[in-house]
């Protein structure tokens, strides 16, 4: 079964909110990071997704905790650094982030996170990815006018496109994913 991770820092802890999970994920891993975020690997169940919205919305008003919430899908985490993320959750304002509203937060947040996060994209997808997020870009997210000025089939593009995604779990189909790659790449 798969995982999601989910990041949760809250100052001072709250040993509700650690019980609230154990109860809500039946066969979760929970442990602490540091003295006040906690790690939540929660089983995924295709049949019954979880809202992650309605569970910070859930510990927001049932528990009266203004907490930052990252949910990262598995393939995040072999992107980014763990330490990394974790670092700068502290930094955010609270709310419930994905990994693409997360890193936009970051990088207009943290300026000094950009060479660090530019880094490990750019060390797991390498130029040639790099490029074509950059060429869809250009191409205000048409992946066809993308791949005839880069001269390659539109089917080529989008295959590109996908693996991005299934790498970083960011998808540059999105206004917001490509955003990431825009702000890293071209500032």
């Amino acid at each position: 079964m798969d995982h999601n991770l989910l990041y949760i820092f809250q100052k001072p802890p709250k040993k509700a909110l650690k019980a609230l999970f154990s109860d809500l994920y039946e066969g979760a891993t929970i442990r602490s990071k540091g003295a006040d975020t906690l790690v939540v690997e929660a089983p995924v169940d295709p049949l019954e997704p979880l809202d992650y919205h309605d569970l910070y919305a859930l510990v927001q008003a049932d528990f009266d905790l203004h907490i930052a919430m990252l949910v990262v899908v598995p393939q995040v985490m072999a992107t980014f650094d763990e330490d990394l993320l974790l670092e700068y959750l502290p930094k955010v304002p609270a709310g419930y982030y994905e990994i693409e509203d997360f890193l936009l937060t970051l990088i207009k947040r943290q300026p000094k996170t950009i060479q660090p996060l530019k880094t490990q994209l750019f060390k797991t997808l390498g130029p040639e990815l790099v490029d074509t997020a950059l060429a869809l870009a250009d191409a205000n997210m048409n992946a066809s006018i993308a791949a005839k000025h880069h001269y390659m089939h539109r089917n080529t593009m989008l295959y590109r496109i996908d693996r991005i995604q299934e790498k970083t779990g960011i998808n540059i189909k999105s206004f917001a994913g490509l955003s990431i790659f825009t702000q890293l790449y071209r500032h």
